[in-house]
């Protein structure tokens, strides 16, 4: 018997008129070392589309952005860019004296327009529970966190969302805050954190590792599984090399790329001229380079869903769903073919040869590593012979120095005959580490790829399959993840 509630539910979100749209933006890191800016410019990212999206039937819109120490005026935001002419000057220093890579750190305060409040749980808490109570049937609401996320080995319902002043939210935590908001309202969430999978189980009673649902309408959409780090938490600030999932997901709401472009694809896929957030989910799929390996509310559904007999059963490839389409994009932009019994080989056979570079790449770094720290050595300590006074720099207090010595010790450095090496080694190490990046992204591409015929797979047997009941709950993630904003 189909339950009374989840008809009520589904209906609810196929026939209502809504009245106002509520937005939360959290983010920030734990504190100034782990407050990268790239999680500043993704809170930025998020609330720049948002605004620019129209509104319909007369709707308002309410944006409430907490973000670390709030309003405060103190530093919260670490930040690299490009040297400049002051950086470059100090960077022969700053090399010998094992800083090369973050010369070129500042930190400041966040440049944010309009925030509420911090995120330090013991401010943020009674503000979202208020928040969350006063919404009223018709409203909609919208939970985004950019941030940290710790994984808990042992149950990720403790799986957390990290808060300013090393405070945070757990699943358990944050599905009871989640337990104020009105039955009859919508809440969807985008966590983007690393480990947040764990977060899906908002969807489930008591934050529960099954596949019973809340009464309540809630959905959403993760930048990785429970188990998994996240793309995302860059201190640099060309946001032309952000791969992570906000990037792409926002992309889509708002109809172009960060730098203005067109996008590469229409996310309208059902051609209504609006982009739900199920649509940008899927966009994101289709489109992402990155290490993040997203999945929603539904998609973790069918996973949970299939018996386990069903796993011996060929159930074909899947043909005729969403997920096969974006399987057989996939391989054929991976140049892999898309009979999956052919592709797995081909696959595999690409993997061995990624995993090969990679361990060539870690095994030349830490050679180049060690032979770095012996070159600095070596320099330093001829420095030091020369001038005793350089003996008591650190990894930064040699941006104390007066310009005369600053002068001085740069032009030692730079006619020291280890300096050339000490630069070509530099330069390589961060070669690799790109390199290293990038075949990170091309592995989890494959590993997509697995998942989204599995994902076509597991659609065709859970239609041919599952019971009313079972497609009932799936229908009521499935259309609450597909409301427009």
């Amino acid at each position: 018997m189909i339950k009374k509630i989840a008809l009520i539910s589904l209906l609810f979100l196929t026939s209502t008129v809504f009245a106002d749209d509520f937005v939360w933006i959290v983010g920030g890191g734990p504190d100034l070392k782990n407050s990268q800016v790239q999680i500043e410019q993704n809170v930025m990212w998020a609330a720049e589309v948002i605004e620019q999206l129209p509104l319909s039937n007369g709707n308002e819109r309410h944006l409430n952005i907490f973000f670390t120490d709030g309003k405060a005026p103190d530093k919260d935001v670490n930040v690299w860019q490009p040297k400049s002419e002051e950086n470059l000057r100090l960077q022969p220093l700053a090399m010998v004296y094992g800083a090369g890579d973050e010369n070129g750190f500042e930190y400041r305060n966040n440049k944010i327009e309009n925030i509420r409040g911090s995120t330090v749980r013991s401010e943020l808490e009674p503000r979202l529970k208020k928040d969350f109570s006063d919404l009223q049937q018709g409203d909609r609401g919208l939970f985004i966190f950019n941030g940290h996320g710790l994984h808990d080995k042992e149950n990720t319902s403790k799986n957390q969302f990290l808060l300013w002043e090393k405070t945070a939210f757990n699943v358990s935590e944050f599905s009871s805050l989640l337990n104020n908001v009105d039955n009859a309202v919508p809440m969807r969430f985008v966590f983007t954190q690393c480990y947040s999978g764990g977060f899906e189980r908002l969807v489930h009673p008591a934050a529960a590792d099954n596949n019973e649902l809340v009464d309540a309408p809630r959905c959403g959409f993760f930048s990785e599984a429970a188990d998994r780090q996240a793309e995302g938490c860059s201190s640099s600030i060309q946001t032309k090399d952000y791969r992570d999932y906000s990037t792409y997901f926002f992309a889509a709401l708002g109809g172009k790329t960060r730098q203005g472009e067109a996008l590469p694809e229409n996310p309208d896929r059902n051609d209504d001229g609006e982009v739900s957030l199920y649509e940008a989910h899927l966009y994101t799929l289709a489109q992402a380079y990155s290490l993040d390996l997203p999945r929603s509310t539904s998609e973790v559904y069918l996973e949970r869903w299939q018996p386990w007999y069903l796993r011996w059963f060929f159930a074909g490839e899947g043909r005729g769903n969403v997920y096969a389409k974006l399987a057989n994009d996939l391989a054929r932009e991976l140049s892999v073919p898309t009979e999956q019994s052919v592709q797995r080989s081909v696959i595999s056979k690409k993997r061995r040869r990624l995993d090969r570079q990679t361990k060539k790449l870690k095994k030349e770094r830490v050679q180049l590593r060690v032979a770095m720290k012996e070159l600095r050595y070596n320099i330093r300590y001829q420095l030091e012979q020369s001038w005793p006074k350089f003996s008591k720099l650190s990894a930064d207090s040699y941006l104390e120095l007066s310009n005369d010595e600053v002068k001085k010790a740069r032009k030692f450095i730079t006619r020291h005959d280890d300096w050339t090496t000490l630069q070509r080694g530099y330069k390589r190490y961060y070669e690799i580490s790109a390199e290293q990046l990038d075949i990170g992204r091309k592995l989890t591409q494959f590993d997509k790829l697995r998942r989204l015929n599995k994902l076509a797979r597991l659609r065709q047997q859970f239609d041919e399959n599952a019971t009313v009941q079972q497609k009932a709950d799936y229908q009521r993630l499935l259309g609450c993840e597909k409301l427009p904003l």
